[in-house]
């Protein structure tokens, strides 16, 4: 391979003038007829890199480009005329690619993909009982405080409350004392989010939800308040709220699948009124 292969000796100072236009057309690998040029390895190091990374990095790419090299090579030699004749491939993929951007440009164009929450909820009521849950989710209040914090008495009695005037108080107290205090914009979030924050093992993460409405445990440092208000399980229908950005995404590709099967027939109408093609 030494026979071929020609790294040049000045990478090190081209990389660290890698800012440089004429520094760009200095071949930094031979291989046989074919040389790797400074150009193409400055794209790929980032600006921020350290010498040392530069080096590293661009040494990586020169390798990778000469064991391509030599693979192309082999092939060249041991394929057949036929094996080699890669011409309607590279078509067919340069067809997919104008395709594909052709119906971009028109669905960027004419296709809106903004939808109202009465459309998503729609889709929801209409497809619901396929949106299964793949883990146990929960609505919960959780509390984190220093095992030393005042009056704990009287907040395991306010935090299981649902009155104003407690949660009210609920709030001040742990705005003062709390290391964390959390409701999660009483949103629907992963049980195992909630269970994780605390000082516990379980087996069983059903089990235990089903009998722990209310957690109250504390290690050496901490005390942890813990109110499930609400719980749905694993395989059960997973709230509309709860699949809110999956169902924007299957009504957008519900959206965009409509607008090229239309697209299709539109211009197979179009060709044929202007008799643009013949079936024989």
């Amino acid at each position: 391979m030494k026979k071929y292969i020609i790294i040049t000796l000045c990478m090190l100072s081209m990389i660290a003038c890698k800012n440089s236009n004429n520094e760009d057309q200095k071949p930094v690998a031979k291989i046989m007829d074919k040389y790797l040029f400074f150009s193409e390895i400055k794209d790929i190091i980032p600006n921020d890199s350290s010498k040392e990374d530069s080096i590293i990095i661009a040494n990586s790419y020169i390798k990778q480009w000469i064991t391509k090299q030599l693979l192309l090579y082999k092939a060249e030699l041991n394929l057949s005329n036929k094996e080699k004749d890669i011409t309607k491939l590279i078509n067919d993929y340069r067809a997919s690619i104008l395709i594909h951007r052709y119906k971009e440009k028109l669905i960027g164009q004419k296709l809106n993909l903004n939808f109202t929450n009465e459309e998503l909820e729609n889709y929801y009521n209409q497809y619901k009982f396929n949106f299964s849950l793949s883990e146990n989710i929960v609505k919960a209040l959780y509390i984190k405080l220093p095992i030393n914090a005042p009056n704990l008495k009287r907040l395991t009695k306010i935090y299981r409350s649902s009155k104003a005037k407690d949660l009210e108080e609920l709030e001040n107290y742990c705005l003062l004392n709390a290391t964390k205090y959390d409701h999660f914009n009483d949103a629907w979030i992963p049980a195992s989010i909630v269970l994780n924050k605390l000082p516990i093992t379980y087996t069983n993460e059903i089990k235990y939800l089903k009998n722990h409405k209310y957690i109250e445990v504390k290690d050496e440092e901490y005390v942890y308040f813990v109110k499930i208000n609400d719980i749905k399980y694993v395989n059960s229908q997973a709230p509309f709220k709860y699949i809110t950005k999956d169902l924007i995404e299957i009504v957008k590709n519900k959206k965009r699948l409509e607008f090229e099967v239309q697209l299709e027939k539109e211009i197979n109408k179009e060709a044929k009124e202007q008799n643009l093609y013949t079936i024989y």
